[in-house]
């Protein structure tokens, strides 16, 4: 014997409040206790379109070149200041090597992560202590530059607004170009070379 449908048909379907809501199965494949659920129709199209969306990220080209005014020991028995900056990426956050002396010069490059609607890095000068604790000398919000200019960014400190004699990184931030569509090979591209350096030869000659 055919058990009916659930629900009945719909001259029999009683009226309510859900008179409007139709049964949406389970998705081919899903588990059997998964329990149904009821939308109104055009609902399902909207709550799939409201789950936000994947957060858009481009790369940034970070260079820390070196440091001045670093605070020196107050005594010839305080350790030598070893510093380090870190720059702000999604996903894991960037770090130079400790440097150890009062005159820090780096050289490091590294790309950075930021949101596509951003257009600035987070820089953070730290101290790192012998005991292994680590102490924050200096913050600043640097912006891309276009014309990938070496910046002198002055440090500001989260405890005061006074910038007289904190640090002064040397920086270059800049968005990085994304990556050349692949092209010819390097050996069509001399190829290429040697033909127009044939015929090139053999106008000259004539």
């Amino acid at each position: 014997m055919k058990r009916p449908r659930r629900g009945g048909s719909p001259s029999c379907r009683p009226s309510s409040s859900l008179s409007d809501d139709v049964f949406v199965p389970p998705p081919r494949g899903a588990d059997r206790e998964e329990v149904p659920r009821f939308v109104s129709p055009g609902s399902y199209a909207v709550a799939a379109s409201n789950e936000p969306a994947a957060k858009k990220h481009r790369p940034v080209r970070v260079k820390i070149l070196a440091a001045r005014k670093i605070p020196p020991p107050i005594s010839e028995e305080e350790e030598t200041p070893a510093t380090f900056v870190t720059v702000g990426s999604e996903g894991a956050e960037l770090s130079t090597p400790v440097y150890h002396g009062p005159f820090p010069e780096w050289s490091w490059s590294g790309t950075a992560r930021i949101p596509s609607d951003r257009n600035s890095v987070v820089l953070r000068l730290k101290q790192r202590c012998r005991d292994g604790s680590e102490k924050i000398l200096g913050v600043a919000v640097v912006d891309c530059d276009r014309t990938r200019s070496i910046q002198e960014v002055q440090m500001g400190s989260m405890l005061s607004a006074r910038e007289e004699g904190l640090p002064i990184l040397a920086v270059q931030v800049y968005e990085e170009c994304p990556s050349p569509e692949p092209g010819e090979s390097a050996a069509s591209i001399e190829a290429r070379l040697q033909r127009t350096i044939r015929k090139l030869k053999r106008n000259l000659s004539e």
